[in-house]
């Protein structure tokens, strides 16, 4: 693969109407590219827990428009960091004491 100008990066463009062959094809298609950073920490990952033939990587998107005006989502792709931002977060009034006396 040949260097670019751009950092490793992707784009999703959407497939017309009369392209889709039926209901189950792809709204979205397009091509991704992946640094060397990401791919090894993807490769570290399984290799960390050989229980598991997954692994995550963070992916940011933008809303873009094409020269010829057609809108489409440009994709950068990082190392996993877990932020817990999907998890369920525990606040402050979860962890108050249950005051669970009966006043009489």
């Amino acid at each position: 693969m040949a260097n670019s100008a751009y950092a490793p990066s992707g784009a999703l463009f959407s497939v017309d109407e009369e392209k889709r062959k039926n209901e189950k094809s792809p709204h979205y298609q397009g091509n991704f590219e992946l640094s060397r950073e990401v791919i090894d920490d993807l490769v570290q990952q399984l290799q960390d827990d050989p229980t598991t033939d997954r692994a995550k990587f963070r992916m940011v998107g933008w809303r873009k428009q094409s020269k010829k005006g057609n809108t489409f989502l440009s994709l950068v792709g990082n190392v996993f960091e877990d932020t817990g931002q999907w998890q369920k977060k525990d606040n402050a009034e979860n962890k108050k004491p249950i005051d669970d006396s009966i006043p009489f």
